[in-house]
């Protein structure tokens, strides 16, 4: 009697093991896998071809007010990205022998550079400073990328690679974490919804200020964007007012995931971790992939919708600063900036001019 007991409860054990290792968390986990392996991908690829070079196209044009903005952009994200470092992992993990949720939320956060202008990904749509410290960039890496030269974008991997644990995502979050819930003492009886709300608007307003004081100033810029939806939009500094909107929302969710923790600190994300029969270590290494993944889908989604509306995007202004238009199109180039006149540029055609015949820049 014993044994068929024993026979009969060995294929519950297995159904049991089974589902535990295929809860939202393992998912989540699995897509934050993917997402890293594919960022490892771009990177060493890009660092192993011949466009991992300076893009230094039309820096003698940059004044002198301008290079020393970027340069105090670059000092001020490295020093917050130390900062936040120290802080919120190095600082706790001294003190309590393990990474806290904030160094794991900052790692994620970290995570989802590689996708900082993806929004091109179809269109020439946001535009980098080539007087940021800069080697090109590695989305022409991204599986079926199709704007061309994306090689030469002046990736700022100091100025904006330090900003996503730090200031431009990291801190956003925490300081929408703490709106909510002073928000929540002060008025107990608001619901979720009007929680959630008040963090939508501190967000919108929080990168219309950021962004405006970037676009202004020429560190980067949207020149393709739609102009009926754009404030000056006949300008370099063209603004589309769908951005906050897009990026306030998601700043938002990624502080929804942080705000509507459970008890013990555990997000929807990573708290499915705690049913699978792992040691510490590597439920840590768990939660981070967990995160990652929310995360990083969360920021492709709003790339995409980017670069769908990118597809409505009107004609560039004319005449731009070459160290906006950084070489990747335009009069040196074999391809013409976005118009609505012409085609719109691909990495599979020669040109979408019109009238051919210009001789492409030379990448280095």
């Amino acid at each position: 009697m014993n044994t068929q007991s024993s026979v009969r409860h060995q294929p519950q054990s297995s159904v049991a093991a089974f589902s535990q290792a295929l809860n939202g968390s393992t998912v989540w986990a699995l897509i934050g896998i993917i997402m890293l392996v594919m960022s490892v991908y771009c990177f060493a690829s890009w660092i192993n071809s011949d466009y991992f070079v300076t893009n230094t196209y039309g820096r003698e044009d940059v004044p002198g007010w301008l290079r020393i903005w970027i340069r105090t952009i670059e000092t001020l994200s490295f020093s917050l990205f130390a900062w936040c470092y120290y802080h919120y992992l190095f600082k706790p993990w001294i003190k309590n022998g393990e990474i806290s949720f904030d160094g794991l939320i900052m790692l994620a956060c970290a995570s989802i550079f590689w996708q900082d202008v993806a929004a091109n990904y179809v269109v020439n749509f946001a535009q980098l400073n080539t007087y940021f410290i800069n080697f090109g960039s590695w989305y022409g890496f991204i599986p079926g990328w199709q704007t061309p030269n994306i090689e030469r974008m002046p990736e700022a991997i100091v100025g904006w690679g330090s900003s996503y644990s730090s200031w431009f995502v990291l801190l956003p979050v925490l300081a929408g974490n703490k709106i909510m819930q002073m928000t929540k003492t002060r008025w107990p009886e608001m619901s979720t919804g009007g929680l959630v709300l008040i963090a939508l608007l501190f967000f919108m307003v929080l990168d219309f200020v950021l962004e405006v004081a970037m676009v202004q100033t020429h560190a980067y810029t949207y020149m393709g964007a739609i102009k009926a939806l754009s404030l000056w939009p006949e300008q370099v500094e063209r603004f589309p007012l769908y951005e906050p909107v897009l990026w306030g929302a998601s700043w938002t969710v990624m502080t929804c995931l942080y705000y509507f923790r459970d008890d013990k600190g555990y997000s929807f994300a990573d708290r499915g971790v705690t049913k699978i029969t792992v040691n510490k270590k590597l439920q840590k290494v768990l939660r981070f992939l967990a995160l990652a993944g929310v995360l990083n889908v969360i920021f492709m989604a709003y790339n995409i919708l980017m670069a769908f509306l990118s597809l409505n995007g009107d004609s560039w202004p004319a005449n731009p600063p070459r160290y906006l238009s950084a070489g990747m199109c335009g009069p040196d180039t074999a391809y013409a900036c976005p118009d609505k006149n012409l085609p719109i540029a691909r990495r599979s055609a020669p040109t979408n001019r019109i009238t051919p015949g210009i001789t492409p820049l030379q990448p280095h």
